[in-house]
């Protein structure tokens, strides 16, 4: 058996073990072949998760006389891309690989050249990212193979950094009936072992572990098996350690049409009758069994901290996002609260710390970023707030009010200079919008900008800034020639101050500041080229209002938790405090508010992650005014269920009881965004 590529290492496992259960995916795809041996591929997709929708057009041509294997392809996001293939026209066993990708819209483009080589016993890849966000980077992996024993691995240097950006390594053993393989994954942070066996012509089986070294309670396992009717039916099972049940059925029909069928359930609730079938004509869809006169309808059991379940309209990626969030912030933030708070120290390194695990940024795609969903940053927003809204504040205003504006208004070179730096948390960025007599109008400004030969001179104060005393980057809004325009200054430009405003009774585990401006220059290039007026700084304000709608619910069921069990505690009149009726009456009315603001937020994120436009800027006001109201009010009424102990910052709530006010006081007033709610249901303006 001649070696396989590294990243085919492991195919046929998982190909058994994810292909085929097509839940909540719809696909047609067409080819056609010409006369003269050009293929043509139409394809359309669709996630019913999420609404994404995926269609390309490709060619492609072959002169196997030459080696040469030459297609294009353009899709929906208007991206038109090459690839021209070279095999064994420069020598035996070589490859060579060219592929590039332009969009049009933006002028973001990809290039990479690739020389591949591959002998019976050896098979191994090199190429260069051209046109990678951090500079050109270098891939290379190999495999070597002896008497079916494996050894294998990749790394990817950046040539700019002079640095590995990732090095992944592993070792198997292959017969044409098993393989046997383990994984050292992303600089050994991740270990896999899988196995996978041919047990006959029909039945093939197989199984993979995953540990995650950061949090120690992740492991994944999960098996499975495919069993083959004839040559053109099979049918699939696999099953994990959390009882995730797969069902997967394929039949072709005829040449060209495939029918597939689809469902996954969760075990540990198929006395609800609740599972989700598919097929891959139709969409995935709920079915529960209803009431008849056989006996009497079946409930779940309640589950307090999810209490309208939450949990199943959560992509799976989400739910990694989430339990990652929570391991880290418990693990690691927790413990350093309560002093952080005490001294009003921020610790500097948390920001890294995010950065290692995605968190900074993470809706961005590209330029080091996770690219997640709206909802999973939300989440991720939700977790943070639980341990404290300073530490959630921090991680928001480098999101949401500096990496989004670089991102969203300004040009490519300043995505590329700040923004992976900025993701990995090496840099610290401030948003520079309030001001000492301006704060819910900022539109009346008097941070001002002058034209100069060479870029601009920065006059003013911003006040109120978090992050603003130990930031590199500011992003800064000051009027031009009467025009709101954003800037980007760096840490160390002349004129530049950022004092610490000491004293705070709220969010004291974070650093906030002023940012003072005397005759700061400010290169021309350092202007956000692609906004202009009041939009770019509440398109900021917008995404860091929907995060904190999900972080101040964070902090409320952080209350509530420790309010619950410590009335189930504490023994007053001869029995627990949560058997009054007025503790549950508290109780009941906290995890109520909790849950549907949790919703509304959800409902939020898949609007603002929908294909075509759904979501309006009102919609935020209303999931930050309420949830952020109700979060104090609940905040305040678990305080008040500790008695004198409520005040003592080792049951925790008093401290969230006074960051919530100054939660529900940023990034727009609870009055002010009462005003924004009345002007979409009246249509009259009540401020100026």
């Amino acid at each position: 058996m001649s070696v396989p590529h590294y990243g085919d290492f492991g195919k046929s496992l998982n190909d058994l073990l994810s292909k085929d259960y097509p839940v909540g995916h719809a696909k047609l795809e067409v080819n056609t072949t010409t006369s003269n041996g050009i293929k043509f591929t139409v394809t359309g997709a669709k996630d019913n998760n999420n609404g994404a929708i995926v269609s390309e057009i490709k060619t492609k041509y072959s002169d196997k006389s030459r080696g040469l294997t030459v297609t294009e392809h353009w899709n929906a996001k208007n991206v038109i891309g090459a690839q021209v293939e070279l095999q064994d026209a420069i020598a035996a066993g070589v490859k060579l690989d060219i592929t590039g990708s332009i969009h049009p819209s933006n002028g973001a483009k990809n290039g990479k050249v690739a020389v591949e080589f591959k002998q019976p016993n050896i098979f191994t890849r090199s190429s260069v990212d051209l046109f990678a966000k951090a500079g050109p980077t270098i891939h290379t992996d190999a495999i070597i193979g002896s008497e079916g024993f494996l050894l294998g691995g990749d790394v990817a240097y950046s040539v700019n950094d002079a640095a590995l950006q990732r090095y992944n390594v592993a070792i198997g053993y292959t017969t044409p009936e098993y393989q046997v393989g383990l994984h050292a994954i992303n600089k050994f942070s991740h270990f896999s072992a899988a196995y996978h066996h041919k047990v006959n012509k029909t039945v093939e089986a197989g199984a993979k572990a995953i540990w995650n070294k950061a949090a120690s309670d992740s492991v994944s396992i999960e098996v499975g098996t495919k069993y083959v009717l004839d040559n053109q039916t099979f049918v699939k099972a696999k099953i994990d350690n959390v009882g995730r049940l797969g069902l997967g059925y394929s039949q072709v029909l005829r040449p060209g049409v495939k029918l597939g069928l689809g469902g996954l359930f969760d075990t540990t609730r198929l006395h609800e009758n609740v599972h989700r079938v598919v097929s891959s004509k139709q969409s995935a869809v709920s079915v529960r069994s209803m009431a008849t006169g056989k006996g009497p309808a079946k409930f779940a059991t309640f589950d307090w901290t999810d209490a309208l379940n939450l949990n199943d309209s959560l992509t799976d990626e989400e739910k990694i996002v989430r339990d990652s969030a929570r391991q880290y912030c418990q693990s690691k933030l927790m413990p350093r609260v309560t002093e952080a708070n005490r001294h009003e120290i921020f610790h500097k390194e948390i920001m890294s710390e995010m950065g290692e695990l995605g968190m900074l940024g993470a809706t961005i795609d590209g330029y080091g970023c996770a690219g997640v969903s709206s909802v999973a940053y939300g989440l991720i927003a939700r977790e943070v707030e639980r341990v404290d809204s300073g530490y959630r504040s921090a991680m928001s205003v480098q999101s949401s009010l500096v990496m989004y504006p670089i991102y969203a208004y300004g040009s490519e070179a300043q995505r590329e200079k700040y923004l992976p730096d900025l993701a990995q948390g090496k840099l610290i960025g401030c948003f520079g919008l309030t001001e000492p007599n301006h704060g819910s109008d900022p539109g009346s400004m008097e941070t001002n900008a002058k034209k100069t030969a060479d870029g601009f001179i920065l006059n003013g104060a911003k006040t109120w800034i978090t992050n603003s005393p130990i930031a590199d980057v500011f992003v800064v809004w000051a009027k031009l020639d009467g025009v709101i325009r954003g800037f980007i200054l760096e840490k160390g430009m002349k004129g530049l101050s950022a004092p610490k405003i000491d004293g705070k009774f709220s969010l004291r585990a974070s650093i906030t500041g002023q940012i003072v401006m005397d005759d700061v220059h400010v290169p021309a290039e350092n202007l956000l080229p692609n906004v202009q007026g009041l939009k770019g700084p509440f398109g900021c304000l917008n995404n860091a209002r929907y995060g904190i709608s999900w972080g101040a619910l964070g902090a409320a069921e952080a209350c509530v938790a420790q309010a619950r069990q410590y009335a189930i505690e504490r023994i007053q009149f001869g029995g627990p405090l949560a058997r009054y009726q007025l503790i549950q009456k508290k109780l009941a009315d906290a995890v109520t508010e909790i849950t549907l603001g949790l919703h509304a937020s959800l409902q939020v994120g898949r609007l603002k992650d929908a294909d075509t436009p759904k979501l309006a800027p009102e919609m935020v006001s209303l999931v930050k005014r309420n949830n952020c109201g109700k979060s104090l009010a609940i905040a305040r009424e678990m305080r008040d269920i500790l008695g004198g102990n409520g005040i003592q910052d080792e049951y925790h709530i008093i401290r969230h009881v006074m960051n919530l006010e100054a939660v529900n006081t940023y990034e727009g007033t609870h009055d002010v965004h009462a005003l924004i709610l009345g002007r979409g249901i009246t249509g009259l303006q009540a401020f100026q």
